[in-house]
């Protein structure tokens, strides 16, 4: 028979991130590490970037590893693949752990699915969508590319993209983050708690989310 110390706490809480390039995804994350969030690792099948380090910003895996890895998620950006382990979801829910996720949109009701078909009563989700202005998204691409080193062409495809609004995860998240507020969606996932949060100011708003 478990004890009680066996059981996940009632308020143990996942915070998922899901912004668009440039909205300081990173930045947040970092700030909830610090707070005892224990972020979950995607595998991908891309290869590894300058200053990247292999198991804390991804794991990295052939697409043979990637296919038998047990995962909650999965998506394919620009012909790579990315995907969320199951087990380290497992590992941190039953340690008691605090988590963190950065997902797409078409990852984030992957992910609802999963923790709504199987047993994770336990758990407090918040989503947390960083709707920043497209300015400060500019500058912060700018500062990132030029302090990674990343080559200028992956550069001007992504401020192209920017500029166009072609395939914008900003826009493809509008859709799905009104159909999270729908009363469908609370009643198909009414046993977990979500909370879904939009964010202009990071420095401002995000206090009130970690605590």
């Amino acid at each position: 028979m478990n004890s009680n110390n066996d059981k996940p706490i009632k308020n143990q809480k996942m915070i998922i991130l899901v912004g668009p390039t440039g909205a300081g995804k990173s930045f947040v994350h970092d700030i909830l590490v610090e707070s005892g969030y224990k972020n979950i690792v995607s595998f991908t099948t891309r290869q590894q970037r300058a200053k990247e380090i292999d198991g804390r910003d991804y794991i990295f895996v052939s697409d043979y590893q990637f296919q038998v890895i047990p995962l909650i998620e999965e998506i394919e950006l620009n012909g790579f693949k990315y995907g969320i382990p199951r087990f380290e979801l497992e590992y941190l829910y039953y340690h008691k752990k605090n988590m963190l996720l950065i997902v797409e949109p078409n990852g984030l009701h992957q992910i609802l699915e999963y923790l709504n078909e199987n047993d994770y009563a336990h758990l407090d989700i918040t989503i947390v969508f960083l709707n920043v202005p497209i300015d400060v998204r500019f500058n912060n691409i700018l500062k990132e590319y030029k302090k990674n080193n990343f080559p200028e062409n992956a550069l001007k495809v992504t401020l192209d993209r920017l500029v166009r609004g072609g395939d914008d995860i900003a826009e493809r998240f509008k859709d799905y983050y009104e159909k999270l507020n729908t009363s469908i969606l609370k009643e198909e996932l009414s046993d977990k708690k979500i909370n879904i949060e939009k964010i202009e100011n990071v420095q401002r708003e995000l206090s009130s989310i970690i605590n």
